[in-house]
């Protein structure tokens, strides 16, 4: 069959900035399907292929235009078109995409997979959508195919939910077990236009180019009650072998001269001995490269000697996720965190010329203004280069979502991930509040640059050129504008 996998045109009121990169759930997909030698594979990474990113009606368009990109999908003649569906605040170009795919061509199985559909499986299927896949897809879509090309009925695929021929009535089927992550097949990344993501990738929040993506686990061993991590990989916590992993970094480097990495795990520190074993690696094979972790890391599982071992093998910026500085807060959402611990970490990697940053989230239910305002003193006292404040978005069937309900801030049967008010502040007083904290920060951050003493031991050695430190001085010399700001 001719399987035509794609990765749709979505618009964004703001830049996605480092969220832009190759598609690499969907480059996972494509090769498993590849292995089979069953199927003809093509992807039409609308993404990918847009050689700008223009505004249109006041949002940035990451993609092709649409028309475009559905008929790039049907002059390729599909027998199957999946869709991978990556972020839960795009549905609504997905669906329209969707839903003219299906009038255009009504008999072609339209399969969808990705973090959104698993999240937000129910408004999926609300949509003339055929098959959405669950969780982990690699080993799914191979048995959704076979049973496609053989006509033959869903009920044995696990890991998926259909529609009943004949009626409207939604399947969902057993859940499928985690697959065992070295023997995935490596992404294909040679079916996507791998040279428009080393282009366009925005120059100042990198150290060098070109860039690529990469894991080293799934899943993630800890519990935070908003994560939604564990509905999209499974609780099981896997890692890559980590000869695996560089062998995968040599190809790219080799291939496509790649000279930096982003590790793009959910919980990187979640095994310490493989991450030791992975730079210990990188520096036995002198790998001349710097990476990053953009999803962040455990502050627990931190200390001064793994500090060291990932800067001598090319780290230069760490995001561990605080998530709150209110450590009653921090009960709640289920995170031990050592705040004094965490100051040390920072200091000491300040020292060692990484750039720090981490996401602070400000509005959960039972947050007052105090326990927002000890958040931001405590979060701005520990020494992050940046911090971004953000609100709480509730995810289906996380157990934030239970407390949410029961607590009758959302209902029962929401169907889409949401911020939606705390019990004492409206989700419109809890923005005016994060936009505050923002610029307070970068005031904190113009108070440090003054300081000669951090200016030239700890700012200066974490740039790497000219042009970057010029790029950091604007950002940061913007917030002199905001003179005092109250959250009363």
């Amino acid at each position: 069959m001719k399987v035509v996998l794609v990765n749709p045109t979505f618009y964004s009121s703001n830049s996605i900035g480092l969220s832009y990169g190759e598609p690499l759930g969907l480059a996972y997909i494509a090769a498993s399907i590849e292995e089979t030698g069953l199927h003809d594979v093509q992807v039409i990474d609308s993404v990918g292929l847009a050689g700008s990113f223009p505004k249109v009606a006041g949002e940035i368009r990451f993609g092709l235009d649409e028309n475009i990109l559905l008929r790039k999908i049907l002059d390729s003649r599909p027998d199957v078109i999946c869709i991978t569906l990556s972020g839960t605040l795009y549905s609504a170009y997905y669906y329209d995409l969707i839903g003219e795919l299906k009038k255009a061509t009504p008999r072609t199985p339209i399969i969808v997979g990705g973090p959104h559909a698993t999240l937000e499986h129910e408004e999926c299927m609300e949509h003339p959508i055929d098959v959405l896949v669950m969780g982990e897809g690699e080993e799914t879509i191979n048995e959704v195919l076979l049973a496609i090309e053989e006509n033959r009925g869903l009920s044995d695929v696990n890991g998926i939910l259909y529609k009943a021929e004949g009626s409207d009535e939604i399947v969902r089927t057993a859940d499928r077990p985690p697959v065992e992550i070295d023997k995935i097949p490596l992404p294909a990344r040679h079916l996507f236009p791998m040279e428009n993501y080393f282009k366009y990738r925005p120059t100042h929040f990198y150290r060098n180019k070109p860039i690529a993506t990469i894991l080293t686990s799934r899943a993630c061993p800890f519990d935070c009650l908003f994560c939604s991590t564990t509905l999209v990989w499974g609780k099981k916590y896997r890692v890559r072998n980590a000869k695996l992993v560089v062998d995968e970094m040599e190809l790219l480097i080799n291939k496509y001269g790649v000279k930096e990495f982003l590790f793009n795990d959910d919980c990187f520190l979640g095994k310490r001995s493989n991450v030791i074993e992975l730079c210990d690696e990188i520096i036995r094979r002198n790998l001349n490269i710097t990476y990053q972790v953009p999803a962040g890391m455990n502050f627990n599982l931190l200390n001064s000697e793994l500090l060291k071992k990932m800067k001598q093998s090319g780290l230069y910026a760490i995001r561990p996720q605080l998530e709150t500085g209110n450590p009653k807060t921090a009960k709640y959402i289920r995170k031990i965190i050592d705040f004094g611990k965490a100051k040390n970490i920072i200091s000491e990697a300040n020292r060692l010329g990484l750039w720090t940053q981490t996401n602070i989230i400000l509005g959960f239910a039972d947050e007052t203004v105090e326990d927002i305002k000890l958040s931001i003193e405590n979060a701005e006292s520990i020494g992050f280069d940046s911090i971004n404040y953000i609100i709480p978005i509730v995810h289906k069937e996380t157990d934030l979502a239970l407390d949410y309900v029961e607590k009758g801030l959302l209902k029962p049967n929401f169907k889409k991930s949401t911020s939606v008010d705390s019990l004492h502040l409206s989700i419109k007083e809890l923005q005016i509040i994060q936009k505050k904290a923002q610029r307070m920060s970068k005031v904190n951050r113009l108070k440090k640059l003054a300081n000669p003493l951090y200016f030239y031991f700890e700012f200066l050695p974490k740039i790497n050129s000219r042009q970057k430190l010029f790029f950091l001085l604007r950002r940061v010399f913007g917030g002199i504008k905001y003179k005092f700001l109250s959250f009363g």
